[in-house]
């Protein structure tokens, strides 16, 4: 069984609003696991531009350092 990847959500501020697999934040922002990995797909590919909320993959931080 593979370990469920992180996804963390930030504020336009930068301030981390919530940390946890796609299927927490799904319930915690009333959407489903796949809209969350659709955010952070799109933002990371800059087609969002200033989204309220920013969902970023665990993993995908980790390479940019």
């Amino acid at each position: 069984m593979r370990p469920a990847k992180l996804y963390i959500a930030y504020t336009q501020d930068d301030e981390v609003v919530a940390i946890g697999t796609v299927e927490q934040l799904a319930r915690r922002f009333d959407t489903t696991p796949n809209n969350i990995r659709s955010l952070a797909t799109h933002f990371k590919k800059g087609d969002i531009k200033e989204p309220r909320v920013k969902f970023y993959r665990v993993e995908d931080l980790e390479e940019v350092e």
